[in-house]
C-alpha cells in the first residue's frame, strides 16, 4: 500500500498530491521536473526528516528557492534539534517581497570543501590519515549513532512547529535543543 493511500484511509477529508520523483539538485533546473515542484506557492513547507548534511542543505536550497519555511530536526548520540527556517517576519506589503528570518544555511552554514591532501608517505602518516578520516564522521546517525527515543521527542518538536506554521501562528525563534540526559 503506497503511503497516500494510507494517510487517506485514515483520512478521507483530506487531499494528497503525491510526487514520485528523485529530489536531486537537478530539481531545479530539469525539463522532466514536473513544473509543479518548481512553482512557488505549491508547497505550505518542507519537512526535514534526514539525517545527513548535504540532505539537508539541498533541502534548505529548495525551500529558500520556493520562498517557504523548512522546519527542520535532527537527532545524534542523545542530543537533538528542532528548528524553523525562512519564516515570514512580517506581512508584504503590497509591491512588496516578503521579509523572511534566517534560512537554514544562515546559522549552520555548509562544510568548506576537504582541501586536497598530500598523499601519506610513511606507516605512521598512513595510520595517522586512515585515524583522522574515521573520526571525522559526518554527523549522520550511521556515523555517531542515536538514542532511540530521542527521534520521538524530535519527531514530536517538528510535528508541532510544522502545525503551528500551517495554521499561521508560528513565529520565529531559536533552534529548540533537547537532550535526554544531562552532565
Amino acid at each position: 500500500m503506497k503511503i497516500s493511500s494510507l494517510v487517506h484511509s485514515l483520512n478521507s477529508d483530506i487531499k494528497i498530491n503525491a510526487h514520485q520523483i528523485p529530489f536531486i539538485p537537478s530539481i531545479f533546473h530539469s525539463s522532466s521536473t514536473p513544473l509543479s515542484l518548481t512553482t512557488p506557492g505549491t508547497f505550505t513547507l518542507v519537512l526535514d526528516c534526514t539525517d545527513n548534511p548535504a540532505t539537508r542543505h539541498f533541502l534548505n536550497a529548495y525551500a529558500v528557492a520556493m520562498d517557504i519555511p523548512l522546519v527542520s530536526g535532527g537527532a545524534v548520540r542523545a542530543e537533538g534539534t528542532v528548528g524553523v527556517y525562512g519564516l515570514p517576519i512580517k506581512p508584504a506589503q503590497p509591491g512588496e517581497a516578503e521579509e523572511r528570518g534566517p534560512c537554514y544555511a544562515c546559522i549552520f552554514p555548509p562544510p568548506a570543501p576537504a582541501a586536497v591532501r598530500e598523499e601519506p608517505q610513511t606507516e605512521l602518516e598512513k595510520d595517522l590519515e586512515a585515524q583522522r578520516i574515521s573520526l571525522a564522521g559526518t554527523g549522520a546517525c550511521a556515523d555517531e549513532g542515536v538514542l532511540g527515543i530521542n527521534c520521538g521527542v524530535v519527531g514530536l518538536g517538528m510535528a508541532a512547529e510544522a502545525v503551528k506554521v500551517i495554521l499561521g501562528i508560528g513565529g520565529f525563534r531559536r533552534t529548540l535543543l533537547s537532550t535526554v540526559y544531562s552532565d
